[in-house]
């Protein structure tokens, strides 16, 4: 089954408190310079804020400087894993 696509409602969207709730992992990858860097959800509600949408990029790619060819996929942690 394919991932599901942000709703255009900001509000049926998954925040980052939520997402951090459940023990998940950000992984953001950078399709121009093919960084990839992966982020605690607990650590990101601390930068960020419990209200930013999880689909967004937190931050601009720190190689190339840019947020225009950034994905972001989550993962669920493992069990005995930090957050």
């Amino acid at each position: 089954m394919p991932a599901s696509r942000p709703s255009s409602s900001r509000y049926r969207n998954r925040l980052v408190y939520q997402d951090a709730d459940d023990g998940m992992m950000f992984e953001v990858k950078c399709g121009l310079c093919r960084r990839i860097v992966n982020y605690w959800a607990a650590d990101l509600v601390k930068v960020v804020g419990q209200h930013y949408e999880s689909h967004v990029p937190p931050f601009p790619c720190s190689k190339c400087g840019t947020r225009e060819y950034l994905s972001i996929s989550t993962k669920k942690s493992s069990v005995g894993t930090r957050p």
